[in-house]
């Protein structure tokens, strides 16, 4: 017999909130990366700088469980997308 699951799987079923605390943490750890041109590129940051947002997001939030991807990977995109909504009004 087989034990079912209470918690519901799919898309956007275990949907994770992000706090102000821990924005204000990854939006610095950009800001810390955009100021090391060993992580800047022309039109962006190189490969290899969500693993290190990672690490540094571990180091300021201990308990910080989030993978680069795709949790900050995703996190950013969404504060990218409400970024240009709003300076495009």
């Amino acid at each position: 017999m087989t034990s079912v699951s209470s918690t519901k799987q799919g898309r956007g079923q275990q949907k994770r909130y992000w706090t102000t605390n821990e924005d204000t943490i990854l939006v610095e750890s950009l800001l810390e990366l955009h100021s090391d041109s060993t992580w800047r590129a022309s039109i962006g940051f190189k490969n290899g700088y969500l693993g290190k947002i990672e690490v540094m997001m571990e180091a300021k939030l201990p308990g910080f469980r989030l993978k680069a991807s795709p949790h900050i990977e995703s996190h950013i995109k969404t504060l990218k997308a409400k970024y240009f909504a709003i300076t495009n009004c």
